[in-house]
């Protein structure tokens, strides 16, 4: 059970990356086709992540991770913060204005408000930004699960984490 979680939260995760790192790039030839699938799997990991700590007490959001080896603790807080960064750095470069099209042209606006006219290179660089912003900002939600389970199938419960009915 968690060797399969774990394969398809951390693959998939691997693909985003190889998607984030080409949007980086410049390189978007399927735009964002295999971001919208990855939110779903990173849904569903994510789910099956939380829905694995139910009945089970909790103190602190760091017993979820307390017994993970340090590449684990790097490499998660690496992809948490790059996740922050990359928002903060999509919304500096776009002001978090969109992309429309009116009669033929392709405009970059705000609320409503069109800001300037855009090329066509500059809506490829646009579209770019967003596949980025996306397949970064799911990065986290693929990689905690992924590490969780992986921790999971090496061991079968870590100490930290106490079952509610063995507390009381």
């Amino acid at each position: 059970m968690y060797r399969t979680a774990t394969f398809v939260a951390l693959g998939t995760a691997v693909v985003i990356a190889i998607v984030h790192v080409l949007a980086i790039a410049g390189y978007t030839p399927l735009g964002m086709v295999p971001v919208f699938p990855a939110f779903l799997i990173a849904f569903a990991c994510f789910a099956r992540f939380v829905r694995d700590h139910r009945g089970r007490k909790i103190t602190s959001p760091f017993d979820l991770i307390a017994n993970w080896p340090r590449w684990a603790y790097l490499l998660f807080g690496f992809v948490f913060l790059y996740a922050g960064i990359n928002f903060a750095w999509f919304m500096a470069v776009t002001g978090g204005a969109t992309v429309n099209e009116q009669a033929g042209q392709t405009y970059l606006m705000d609320h409503g408000r069109i800001l300037r006219a855009l090329d066509p290179a500059e809506v490829r660089a646009y579209q770019a930004w967003n596949v980025r912003l996306f397949s970064g900002h799911i990065l986290p939600f693929l990689v905690l699960p992924g590490l969780y389970f992986l921790m999971r199938s090496r061991k079968r419960a870590p100490a930290s984490v106490v079952p509610l009915d063995s507390a009381r």
